[in-house]
């Protein structure tokens, strides 16, 4: 059974040395979470991956878009456009059965 490692970021400096500590662990891979701090550095965190070599997988494209491997995840724009289209029919309210 594979173990698994989790690595706790506190801010921006603590991202290289998180990489420095995977690889010196021999981690297989990487899954990384989405978060203000993650999005912030996609860019540094795809470049590192990509340096350190390990495979990665991300949760938005933004990451693919930034240089990394793959992404699953939601298509956040598809999910707005879905979000307003559901606000639009709530303020419009229905419609009543005579102008049907």
């Amino acid at each position: 059974m594979r173990r698994r490692e989790f690595i706790v970021l506190l801010g921006s400096g603590a991202i290289a040395p998180a990489f420095a500590d995977a690889t010196s662990q021999h981690v297989d891979a990487l899954i990384v979470s989405v978060d203000a701090l993650t999005q912030k550095n996609r860019s540094l965190i795809t470049q590192l991956a990509a340096g350190h070599g390990l495979p990665a997988i991300y949760v938005s494209k933004e990451y693919i878009d930034a240089g990394g491997l793959i992404a699953y995840g939601p298509h956040y724009p598809d999910l707005y456009r879905r979000a307003a289209i559901y606000v639009d029919k709530i303020l419009r309210g229905p419609v009543p059965p005579v102008f049907r």
